[in-house]
């Protein structure tokens, strides 16, 4: 029952008229009756349709001659009760939402969007008779001339048009692409040869145009596109027959285009092709040449679809899908991709459970100081150990942690952990007194406000000074904002910490914002160290960033060192620290105890460690 579905309040400007009722008299009765009271409706919701067809659009004009204002949803309990063609050629069909027998949310989701567009229309209109007031005051000259403008047809037009259109680009908006949808879906219940598509469309690097130029020519930019979204689709029915096509802003900076009616699945993707043409033809904004790309996501109709919103999670997925192949493409939703996307959301939910539950721990893999010929400290490596035996390392997990915020907390747990494992060390035995403990910093924790408390915290419980921690960061987490992210590092530096740049010869922006960052220690990329013996250019690479780092006076960090002649090699070009298989992998705590007790020289013993 709705009014189960609805709070109290939502229940107002709602209502109902009883399932089988005996006559739409009834409809016009609880109108008369609530208005009475005061109380009028916004929405009316019919739940089965006495009469079929044109017949409902008389009964609906009697309800009318009692509120003007009334919508209504009808819950039809049969197909044929009324068509959705009947709806869209009727005058009174912009105020009918016909659903086939959905769930309470259903309608209570619709019911919501209504409410939203009949409280905005009854606003308008009481400024709207405000006007009229004023209009017919002795004092106003032109009185007639403003009552001829402000005719009552011309506020019902745009009312409704305000109530289902984005009022930026001019496009329809969510409620109304909604509604399309689900009149799509109901004809392919019909007609099981009926094809549709959405194309979920969103624009690349949209965030950086509205930083740099201004949220005013973003603004333009979304009007610009969406105009030139209209005009593409109006001119390629020679490519795809588009009885309807709908193009919806969802807002910000996507779009989602409905192919109602295509020929071929393969249809949409030659649109999606076409379309991502279009959009990547640069745009003249003012005196500036704009130019933007857009990925598209590809969700084709199936009877599988019970809600418009579930077609539309999909082409967003799908989107998203071609975000990470590499941009300005198009993908097509499927069944490999569902399932990625069942297996992401078990991941997540799992990864909450571990946190929760305790699942993580530490491992912990040695670095060597070439110079004192010894062990420096270690690197402190997350590992998942889930119920089912599986131990899962970090780059299958941290990225969906990221994404989901939880990174933070988790973040946050590594960091305490690991000083509270050092000053144990530290306390307990005497090779130990000076070692240090690295801890990786990922971009989401940066980003986040916190991290300045959370290594405070985690040094004062732990008794630590703040040079017994290094913080191991990539160019990629700070070069998006670099003089917040060089005054967050100098804050650290002033902790006393050390400050390494991870992977560095790997991203766009190493040498450009190198100079800007407190850094004290490059971590050349294992790629580099891996190839140096095969190829003579990754040799010159690791002797330049050598030669780049002592002349910044820099240290260096050899990481992915695997074997002799690699690890000769890197001292011989001066390398400061050695970290990788070949001096140990990553350790148990109690497998870290037995190399500190022995002085640091239990290098590459096959017994201990795991892989990095």
């Amino acid at each position: 029952m709705l009014t189960d579905a609805l709070t109290s309040r939502e229940q107002r400007g709602v209502g109902v008229v009883p399932e089988h009722a005996a006559s739409w008299d009834d409809c016009c009765d609880m109108v008369r009756q609530g208005m009475r009271r005061n109380e009028r409706f916004g929405v009316v919701v019919v739940q089965g349709v006495p009469e079929q067809g044109e017949a409902v659009f008389a009964r609906i004009e009697r309800a009318l001659d009692q509120d003007p204002d009334l919508q209504f949803v009808f819950c039809l309990q049969d197909e044929h009760d009324m068509t959705p063609e009947i709806s869209e050629r009727h005058p009174l069909g912009s105020r009918c939402v016909m659903l086939m027998a959905p769930p309470d949310r259903t309608i209570r989701h619709v019911v919501w969007a209504m409410l939203d567009g009949w409280a905005t229309s009854s606003r308008l209109r009481r400024e709207v008779d405000e006007l009229r007031t004023l209009a017919h005051h002795p004092a106003t000259p032109n009185a007639q001339q403003e009552e001829d403008a402000v005719t009552h047809a011309e506020v019902e037009a745009k009312l409704r048009h305000a109530a289902l259109h984005d009022p930026l680009t001019g496009l329809p908006n969510r409620m109304f692409l909604l509604s399309r949808l689900r009149w799509c879906m109901d004809r392919l219940a019909r007609q099981p040869d009926h094809r549709f598509a959405v194309l979920f469309i969103d624009l690349d690097n949209f965030k950086l145009i509205n930083d740099s130029l201004g949220h005013d020519t973003g603004d333009r930019l979304l009007i610009s596109i969406a105009n030139r979204l209209r005009s593409s689709l109006r001119s390629i029915d020679s490519i795809v027959h588009l009885h309807s096509d709908t193009t919806a802003r969802l807002g910000g900076d996507e779009f989602v285009v409905l192919l109602d009616g295509i020929g071929r699945a393969e249809d949409a993707v030659i649109v999606a092709d076409r379309l991502g043409s279009v959009l990547a033809e640069p745009f003249v904004i003012g005196s500036r040449r704009v130019s933007a790309s857009a990925s598209i996501g590809i969700a084709l109709s199936s009877p599988s679809y019970l809600t418009g919103e579930e077609m539309l999670r999909d082409a967003d997925m799908a989107m998203y899908r071609a975000k990470q192949g590499g941009k300005g493409r198009h993908a097509l939703f499927d069944r490999v991709l569902h399932d990625e996307a069942v297996a992401r959301l078990q991941m997540e939910n799992d990864l909450r459970d571990g946190l929760a539950l305790d699942q993580f721990r530490l491992a912990f893999q040695p670095i060597l100081s070439v110079d004192e010929g010894g062990l420096l400290g270690f690197e402190a490596l997350l590992r998942w150990d889930r119920p089912d035996g599986v131990i899962v390392g970090p780059a299958d997990f941290v990225p969906i942690a990221e994404e989901m915020g939880l990174i933070v907390p988790l973040g946050a747990w590594v960091m305490r952990e690991a000083c509270r494992q050092l000053a144990e060390w530290r306390r307990n035995l005497e090779p130990a007194r000076d070692l240090v403990m690295s801890v990786n910093i990922s971009r989401r924790q940066i980003a986040e406000p916190g991290l300045l408390d959370t290594v405070d915290q985690a040094l004062a419980d732990a008794g630590l000074p703040g040079s017994a921690l290094h913080l191991e960061i990539t160019e990629s987490a700070v070069v998006e904002d670099i003089s917040n992210s060089a005054e967050l590092l100098n804050a650290l530096k002033d902790r006393g910490l050390r400050l390494l740049m991870d992977d560095f010869g790997t991203g766009l922006s190493s040498l450009s914002c190198l100079h800007e960052l407190p850094v004290d220690v490059l971590k050349i990329h294992r790629s580099f160290i891996m190839n140096m013996d095969n190829n003579r250019k990754f040799a010159a690479v690791v002797h330049a960033i050598l030669t780049l780092a002592a002349h910044l006076d820099m240290k260096v960090v050899a990481e992915g060192v695997e074997d002799e002649s690699q690890m000769a090699g890197l001292i011989a070009l001066g390398a400061d620290f050695i970290q990788g298989f070949h001096v140990a992998k990553a350790l148990s705590a109690k497998d870290a105890e037995r190399m500190i007790a022995s002085g640091g020289t239990t290098w590459n013993t096959d017994s201990m460690g795991e892989a990095a």
